[in-house]
């Protein structure tokens, strides 16, 4: 999945089609995000994850959270992926002046560095070309398409900013990126690490709440899905819950079906063949004699763009959830819409 992704961020940089979309976020969120999928990762490989930030940063930003994201998410991974022993660290500062923007902005400054194999001087010139692997007989065991640091490269040219990188072979390399992002609030971040502890406690405590306060038996969900593959995971989920799961490998047959018969939820596909997931729950809205007429329906996919869960949302479905299935989200949406 994650060399697909790469292929397909490529594809939509060459041809322009990747958009900056800036909306309010929030900093110490899009670092506890960042930290939490790199903690496993570190730890896997027995190394220590080093995070500081610096305490004034203004926790609300505008800026594009998501593209922000990957781009140090990118930088954290191939730091993890090209380091076999010791260390990686994550450090964010600022700069108070921009020539980018207006009065209200700063330039937001993350660095990545590790005690990794480092990059020889020969290979700088490389780095951030497309399809490029670096010291191959070092890395020939190491996954990847050559893609990632082009792509992060591309992404922080088109939200105006810069990335530079200082290594030494052998001994560990430090990735710097900055990017211009507008000031919402100059609240002061405060002290992450303390932040970051009491938010993983809180999600920690509110999912073993979860899990002990619900009891899905005797629910009933239908899911629709034309990969049969994808049908299995989502199925086998499902009852791993204890849910009584019915299923359609097509629009047309979970149509018939759902005229005919009741459930508690429905999860269904959007890009379908013949008919998709918005025309099976248009059908099922629009006819009043429907037996499913009013029940929930969720649409599963993949496309995890920026503003696709309220542009669903907007055309008729309930909520939305995005492939490959996240237990964890799975699990939020059937508290939402089961009894």
């Amino acid at each position: 999945m994650g060399i697909i992704n790469d292929v397909l961020d490529f594809s939509k940089i060459e041809t322009g089609k990747i958009d900056i979309i800036p909306s309010e976020y929030s900093l110490s969120v899009l670092l506890n995000d960042i930290v939490v999928m790199i903690q496993g990762r570190a730890e896997n490989k027995g190394l220590e994850l080093r995070v500081e930030v610096d305490d004034n940063i203004p926790d609300a930003l505008y800026g594009d959270e998501i593209r922000v994201k990957q781009v140090i998410i990118n930088l954290m991974t191939n730091a993890v992926k090209y380091t076999e022993e010791g260390w990686l660290a994550l450090k964010v500062g600022m700069k108070a002046v921009s020539h980018y923007l207006d009065d209200d902005n700063l330039v937001l400054i993350a660095s990545v560095s590790d005690s990794g194999m480092g990059i020889k001087e020969e290979e700088r010139d490389k780095l951030f070309k497309e399809f490029e692997r670096l010291d191959r007989q070092k890395t020939k065991n190491i996954e990847g398409t050559g893609l990632g640091l082009s792509i992060t490269a591309q992404l922080v040219t088109l939200m105006d900013g810069k990335i530079t990188v200082n290594s030494v072979y052998g001994e560990g390399s430090v990735f710097t990126v900055e990017i211009p992002q507008r000031i919402v609030k100059y609240d002061p971040i405060g002290d992450y690490k303390r932040r970051f502890e009491v938010l993983s406690e809180k999600e920690k405590q509110e999912q073993e709440s979860r899990l002990e306060n619900v009891s899905f038996e005797w629910e009933r969900v239908f899911v629709v899905d034309d990969n049969e593959m994808n049908l299995d995971v989502i199925v086998s989920l499902l009852e791993m819950l204890g849910i009584t799961v019915e299923k359609a490998g097509g629009g047309r047959e979970a149509i018939e079906r759902l005229d005919k018969e009741q459930y508690d939820l429905i999860l269904t596909d959007d890009m379908m063949p013949e008919i998709g997931g918005k025309q099976v729950m248009l059908h099922i809205h629009e006819n009043e004699n429907s037996t499913s007429h009013d029940t929930p329906i969720v649409v599963l996919t993949a496309n995890a763009i920026a503003g696709a869960r309220e542009e669903y949302i907007a055309l008729g479905f309930d909520d939305y959830l995005t492939k490959p299935i996240d237990i964890d989200l799975l699990q939020k949406i059937l508290i939402k819409f089961l009894k």
